[in-house]
């Protein structure tokens, strides 16, 4: 089974209440992505209509969708090719305008409305994509904290891959990536169906910590695998982290979730005790997302710990 992620591009909200997009895409979480997901889909937004030269060779390749969104415009306020600081604030616009077209650019300061626009084309087309292929799609957010225009507090767990992950380096060609994952695709298939098996075996369990240490061990020899693969190939790759949370727990889990409390599971076996600061650990928190969020809705998000040294 295929699975695909839905991708939103690299920006925040300021406690000033504005939106700092820093750029359309972040070249390592992109690559990340295009190594162990089969699909990327980015919403095209109308009202915010973003794109950049990564996204339109991955197209050619077959492997990026743009699903439209939102109404046609007969215009837009702002087009920018190649801009790197942009301010499109307290913009007035009139009937059947759009925002901006904008290609390569970025550090663009926008009003929240514009966030709230991306973020509602992020959910509103991972909730379609989810609907025709249940289970086969995530969430990705380029941010360190779970992002939603209408967001309320829910029960999820956190799973984080500390320091674990092999991920091509920035200056790795995206062509070299795609030419790896066709000539070693049973290596990053064995991965993800170990990761999946962590996912259901805590969520299905009722005793959480022993599904966890019973899964963990396959999973490592897993990624103990990929490293040694990607290292062959000649690949520059560093030591990512790879972090996600699974909302609507407290409906699916109940009274299973004091198994863990408040505090979280952080795993070191010998393999892991050898690289700095690697663990696999779970937590449970309270965390804010999206009101029609559904259960076992999976997003990935960046890490807040990583080590970014390079290997070859």
């Amino acid at each position: 089974m295929e699975r695909g992620i839905v991708l939103s591009p690299q920006f925040s909200f300021l406690p000033t209440g504005e939106v700092f997009f820093k750029s359309v895409v972040d070249d390592m979480e992109l690559r990340k992505y295009l190594l162990y997901w089969d699909k990327i889909n980015v919403p095209k937004s109308s009202f915010l209509d973003f794109d950049c030269h990564q996204f339109r060779f991955l197209q050619k390749a077959g492997v990026l969708e743009r699903t439209p969104y939102g109404q046609e415009y007969n215009m837009y306020a702002f087009g920018m090719n190649n801009s790197h600081t942009l301010m499109m604030r307290n913009i007035g616009l009139g009937q059947g305008v759009g925002l901006a077209r904008i290609d390569d650019c970025t550090n663009i300061h926008l009003d929240r409305y514009a966030g709230d626009e991306i973020l509602r084309a992020h959910e509103d087309v991972y909730m379609l994509l989810e609907s025709k292929n249940k289970g086969c799609w995530s969430k990705g957010q380029v941010a360190s904290e779970l992002m939603s225009f209408d967001a309320e507090d829910k029960q999820s767990l956190e799973f984080n891959l500390y320091n674990l992950l092999p991920v091509p380096s920035v200056d790795t060609p995206l062509g070299d990536i795609l030419e790896f994952k066709t000539r070693r695709y049973d290596e990053l298939l064995a991965f993800r169906i170990y990761l999946d098996e962590l996912y259901q075996s805590i969520i299905s369990s009722a005793d959480i910590p022993r599904a966890y240490n019973t899964e963990m061990t396959k999973l490592e020899l897993s990624l103990r695998d990929l490293n040694r693969t990607m290292k062959e190939s000649k690949i520059q790759i560093v030591i990512d982290s790879l972090r996600s949370v699974m909302g609507g727990m407290g409906e699916i889990l109940g009274l299973s979730l004091s198994a863990i409390g408040t505090a979280s599971i952080f795993g070191v076996t010998p393999f892991i005790a050898g690289l700095s600061g690697a663990g696999i650990g779970i937590a449970t928190k309270v965390i804010p997302q999206s009101k029609n969020s559904i259960p076992k809705e999976l997003t990935y998000i960046k890490s807040i710990k990583k080590d970014l040294s390079a290997h070859k």
